[in-house]
């Protein structure tokens, strides 16, 4: 029982803590585009440092989305939109954000420019006052020939001037693998060493160290190192997080993998140490239906006693369409599995989910807890999300409300909280605009409203088109594997997303691509052949 009221809070760890690292090339993934807009629009930015630990977030290695993963995560219930080949691209061109009720006007506009393949170049930050927008913040972006980041300025408006405030600068080797990451502080009229990421990679762009550093005493102080070891399917073995203490590494985290035929993750060991002293470790083992190769049940122990020790259990059941339905959580008491928390999920036709019930259990019994409940519109854009809680009965707690242009984009993004029985609008929470027909978000986190008008971003990747080739590619769409073939041998396939941003790079393939760890949508492969010649093709992921 001692673990009941704690389950929420469980489940988020547990989401966050054991997304693991599969494919560990620092790439700019879609979660990049969605984050660097919510980080970057901080009206107070922070300090280097804590700039610095986003940046590397964002920037870190492509986690593994486990099925369960995609349920529980709660900041961000993804609807299933359309994704047709070949549509046009969007990105935001003004947003505007309510944060005073009184007013019911917007306090604040974030206006943007992008160069000729949609990748952003400004953003910049405006506020209301004196009825008029006046500058306060403003971030610049360069990129080189093959769109990776080279460079980002941060600057705020004072005294009717740009001044200088942060900056970062990208470094890549041959593979465009990122390879430094310098932040810098601009102070007394100068840019001061804020810290550094180095990293090494491996011939097949697996990512082998990374070393974070700080400015000290004019000179570069360790505070943490990463290693990661990989087997010979790039799946990752060995993740081991040490710090810098009295001038040595010591271990803090390690993370050991093995994997099935698959390439599933079967365990995963976490070790955490002290002092240079083993504290504590748990154990993770996945179970996988032989016939659909999705995820059953998840079980984790403790090391306790000499001994591993049961500590939850998460059951995990399907529909014919591979949707979650339903997630059992257990707890080990008394020598015995409790139950904890239930969860049943439910969705349309489209496979969109419609509701998301959470029961506890209580004196023997299943208790309604929470539920979300989800509209959609002919193009399967989210159009509601309500929130309840269960009191007896089912009580209102707050809703968001979205509307969209002809392009499936948000031009409109509400929240509404339940009060004294009437929906009212309140300061705080934030909102979300899905654009691109559900496969982007941008997150305005301080504003109870938000509108937005978008451009059309065409060519996302410029890649010069060789037609003397003969390819063929299929299944496409694709659930999982695609094949590749050309007249002549290929070389490597670059895979990257809709925004462009490269995801993989796979050197002397046989020209199969899994595609099972990539979220639905279109990607655009460039497929290098061994006489050099280039040809660029749409898939989509289904």
């Amino acid at each position: 029982m001692k673990h009941k009221f704690l389950i929420l809070s469980i489940t988020l760890m547990f989401a966050s803590f054991f997304a693991t690292a599969q494919n560990n090339n620092y790439k700019a993934s879609q979660h990049e585009r969605y984050s660097n807009m919510y980080y970057d629009l901080h009206k107070d930015f922070p300090l280097w440092r804590a700039r610095m630990a986003d940046t590397l977030m964002l920037e870190k290695a492509e986690r593994v989305n486990f099925p369960l993963l995609k349920v529980k995560d709660y900041n961000f219930r993804e609807a299933k939109g359309v994704a047709k080949s070949g549509q046009d691209r969007f990105e935001p061109d003004t947003i505007y954000e309510f944060t005073n009720i009184d007013l019911n006007i917007p306090t604040k506009r974030y206006i943007c420019s992008y160069n000729q393949d949609g990748f952003l170049l400004m953003r910049l930050f405006q506020e209301w006052k004196n009825n008029d927008w006046n500058n306060y913040g403003e971030a610049t972006y360069t990129y080189n020939a093959n769109n990776n980041r080279l460079t980002y300025l941060y600057r705020i408006w004072e005294n009717n001037e740009w001044k200088n405030i942060q900056k970062s600068t990208y470094i890549y080797d041959s593979n465009n693998n990122l390879q430094t990451l310098l932040g810098e502080l601009w102070e007394n009229n100068e840019w001061i060493n804020g810290g550094k990421d180095t990293c090494t990679y491996d011939s097949n762009n697996n990512t082998l160290t990374r070393i974070s550093q700080e400015w000290e005493n004019n000179d570069w102080e360790n505070i943490r190192k990463y290693t990661y070891t990989y087997d010979s399917n790039n799946n990752i073995l060995t993740e081991l997080d040490q710090k810098w203490r009295y001038g040595n590494w010591e271990n803090s985290v390690k993370d050991t993998y093995t994997y099935d035929s698959n390439n599933n993750i079967l365990t995963q060991l976490h070790q955490y140490w002290e002092n240079n002293e083993l504290a504590s470790s748990y154990i993770r083992t996945n179970t996988y239906d032989s016939n659909n190769n999705i995820l059953t049940r998840v079980l984790y122990q403790i090391w306790q006693d000499e001994d591993w020790q049961n500590y939850h259990n998460y059951t995990y059941t399907y529909d014919s369409n591979n949707n979650v339905i339903n997630e059992l959580i257990e707890t080990w008491e008394n020598e015995d599995w409790e139950n904890v928390q239930n969860g049943f999920y439910t969705y349309d036709i489209n496979d969109n989910m419609l509701t998301e019930l959470y029961q506890l259990w209580e004196n023997s019994n299943w208790k309604n807890n929470i539920m979300w409940t989800y509209t959609y519109d002919s193009n399967n854009n989210l159009l509601t999300d309500l929130y309840q809680t269960w009191e007896n009965d089912w009580v209102n707690y707050y809703k968001h409300i979205c509307a969209y242009d002809s392009n499936n984009n948000a031009i409109l993004g509400e929240r509404w909280h339940w009060i004294d029985g009437d929906w009212q609008n309140t300061y705080g929470g934030g909102v979300n605009l899905y654009y691109n027909n559900m496969q982007s978000r941008y997150f305005a986190y301080t504003c109870y409203k938000a509108t937005a008008s978008y451009k059309n971003i065409t060519n996302p990747v410029t890649i010069k088109e060789v037609t003397t080739v003969e390819i063929l590619i299929y299944p496409n769409p694709t659930s999982a594997e695609l094949r590749v073939e050309t007249s002549i041998p290929i070389s490597s396939i670059s895979i990257y997303d809709i925004s462009g941003r490269l995801q993989k790079q796979i050197n002397n393939t046989n020209g199969i691509l899994s595609f099972e760890n990539f979220a639905s949508g279109i990607y655009t492969l460039k497929i290098t052949t061994e006489n050099g010649e280039v040809v660029n093709r749409k898939v989509v992921k289904k």
